[in-house]
């Protein structure tokens, strides 16, 4: 019953193949004759992928099992093609605990923060297999490692394999309409308030929107160097002046009359239909890769994410993927190897061709972003990358509490609450929860 309850809770996709050696050597060619003398056992130097392996894979991302396919699954499949990969599709807060008390050893874990690791005491520091390997750490965007030294208290639990970085998404119908010039390259945030501004009004009797965001992502992937939470204790940071600082700078463009915090069926977390759907929205401030949404529904191109001043070229920060090596791993070395693979040239050039960000920093790899894909002919790609990202901030473990109270600071905002207010009374229900979920 414990088994059946837990299929039907969770997506599991395992990718198992095998392949056949013919010879003796164990190496899956065929053995011929030589006349170099056979190497000393001292001197081979047994190859990790020939050896058997059964690694498990749990997946916090929430993407359908073909964009796991496309995005590494059909990859480690072909470079391994004699390991076991299961696959676990996370799709609520307590699928993880589920899988655990199956009595499920998890290898590998892919998120884009360490929360979930980090609540369920997963994590594993991986300094020791990279520098067994020698692995050069600093081939990978800077941030994304810095984030991971932050977090683990100078050591690494886990490798990023891609990136993604907010950015301005517009509707080229609309500025078209109104005779408005398009988002461009280096705008500040008071320029991009005021095309916001200028965007906004009512046109027979239908309200336009001048610009919406991910409101969530945008205060936790903010330009000022302030964290949600203390990494710590998870206590609330909104009071902090950078904080409050982030706060208004987003909310302001909600304080446009016609531009409000939408309600209903749009409410709060979900302002991308209004721009892709009703196409009432000019701009969508929001994690890069929703261009395939997009490709069928909407004239969109896409502009950077607008500067603070003095910033110039300065995006965003870097909201790396990673792949992080589990503490209930049973075979490190395998796991490791996987890591290796997905952060090599090999597997990120082929990446890239499909749309996905890299997390090095060679600038060639980017050169042919997106070609595999027909629908992003002709778009502001480079506006993908900010040339500098961010300085990072640490997300702790009780990450989504804080993300859930600034929404709802918002919210009261948006009901006529005063920031300081607002801002006050979601740090009291942050360090409550955080309190109540410590327990």
């Amino acid at each position: 019953m414990r088994l059946r309850k837990l299929t039907l809770l969770i997506g599991v996709l395992v990718l198992t193949w095998t392949v056949s050696a013919c010879g003796g050597d164990g190496s899956g060619g065929t053995a011929g004759p030589t006349n170099d003398p056979a190497p000393t056992a001292s001197a081979r130097t047994p190859d990790p992928a020939a050896q058997p392996a059964s690694l498990v894979i749990y997946d916090t991302t929430g993407e359908k099992v073909e964009l796991l396919m496309e995005k590494y699954g059909n990859k480690l499949k072909e470079k391994f093609p004699n390991w076991t990969f299961k696959i676990i599709q996370q799709v609520n807060s307590k699928t993880l605990g589920e899988v655990i008390a199956s009595g499920e050893k998890i290898d590998l874990m892919v998120a884009s923060t360490a929360s979930a690791l980090m609540s369920f005491d997963l994590q594993s520091d991986i300094s020791d297999l990279i520098a067994k390997d020698k692995l050069d750490l600093s081939r990978f965007e800077p941030t994304t490692i810095e984030l991971q030294r932050k977090l683990a208290n100078g050591g690494i639990y886990g490798l990023p394999t891609w990136t993604r970085s907010l950015v301005t998404y517009y509707n080229k119908d609309l500025f078209d309409q109104f005779a408005v010039g398009y988002p461009k390259d280096n705008m500040t945030w008071d320029e991009m308030y005021e095309l916001a501004r200028k965007m906004t009004r009512n046109e027979a009797g239908k309200n336009y929107k001048g610009l919406t965001m991910a409101f969530d992502f945008g205060l936790m992937l903010n330009q000022y160097e302030a964290p949600l939470q203390d990494l710590t204790t998870g206590k609330s940071q909104f009071l902090q002046d950078n904080f409050q600082k982030a706060f208004q700078n987003l909310v302001r463009f909600y304080q446009i009359p016609g531009n409000e915090v939408p309600g209903g069926k749009y409410f709060l977390d979900n302002q991308q239909n209004p721009f892709y759907k009703d196409k009432t929205v000019a701009m969508f401030l929001t994690l890069s890769g929703a261009e395939k949404i997009y490709a069928d529904s909407v004239n969109w191109d896409v502009a950077p994410y607008p500067i603070l001043p003095g910033k110039t070229g300065m995006g965003s920060q870097s909201y790396p993927t990673y792949f992080f090596l589990a503490s209930s791993s049973q075979n490190r070395n395998a796991a490791f190897t996987v890591m290796k693979y997905l952060t090599s040239d090999e597997f990120q050039r082929a990446a890239v061709r499909s749309g996905i960000t890299t997390i090095l920093k060679d600038a060639s790899i980017m050169q042919d972003f997106g070609a595999d894909l027909p629908y992003v002919k002709g778009k502001n790609l480079k506006a993908m990358i900010p040339p500098t990202y961010a300085p990072p901030t640490v997300k702790t473990k009780y990450n989504d509490i804080s993300k859930a109270q600034t929404l709802a600071a918002l919210d009261a905002m948006s009901k006529g609450s005063d920031m300081n207010t607002a801002l006050r009374e979601a740090a009291e229900r942050n360090d409550k929860q955080v309190a109540e979920q410590g327990k």
